[in-house]
């Protein structure tokens, strides 16, 4: 146990963020323009998005540029 998490949901944690970096490698064999960017204030969203780069200014754009999105609970995305 780690700060008052258990070992095995440290793990499960772990091995969840490595699949997804693991996806967005394979992703970016054939799109390399994929990003998984985070964003949200009163909830956080893990959004897979196409051309997010060219659409930072222009919030249209910036939505038109989401694959999917999901919403994951009890996650920030301030910056430490």
């Amino acid at each position: 146990m780690k700060k008052g998490i258990k070992n095995k949901d440290i793990r499960d944690f772990e091995k969840a963020c490595q699949k997804i970096g693991d996806i967005m490698e394979r992703i970016h064999e054939y799109q390399p323009d994929a990003l998984l960017f985070v964003s949200g204030e009163s909830w956080t969203d893990f959004n897979l998005t196409v051309g997010m780069a060219e659409a930072e200014e222009n919030m249209h754009k910036r939505n038109e540029s989401v694959v999917t999105s999901v919403i994951v609970p009890y996650a920030d995305c301030g910056s430490f």
